[in-house]
């Protein structure tokens, strides 16, 4: 079981990173044509991600509960860190946003 949990946080993190490199390069770019391209692009992954783990549940000698489990999780935290370090950013550059106006 452990194994399974490491194989599909594994998995999650590295999908998470990729889909972090995708949203901070159209996030650089400032467009919105390009956000919306990167979140489809990072939807699309994370699904392909899961898929591959439900395909692959017949194949590979792991658990298939908590390999999906872990691979969620790792899908989450990779996007989770990338709202913090983008919030903390935005407070040190102070562009955060001011409120209720």
């Amino acid at each position: 079981m452990i194994v399974s949990i490491l194989a599909g946080l594994a998995l999650g993190l590295a999908v998470a990173g990729i889909n972090t490199v995708i949203m901070r390069h159209a996030i650089k770019k400032g467009s919105a044509a390009s956000m919306m391209i990167a979140v489809t692009t990072r939807m699309v992954l994370d699904v392909a991600a899961l898929g591959a783990v439900y395909l692959m549940r017949g194949v590979l000698p792991l658990q298939f509960e908590p390999t999906l489990v872990a691979a969620a999780v790792g899908l989450s935290a990779g996007i989770i860190s990338l709202a913090i370090l983008t919030s903390k950013r935005n407070k040190a550059d102070g562009s955060g946003e001011t409120g209720g106006e």
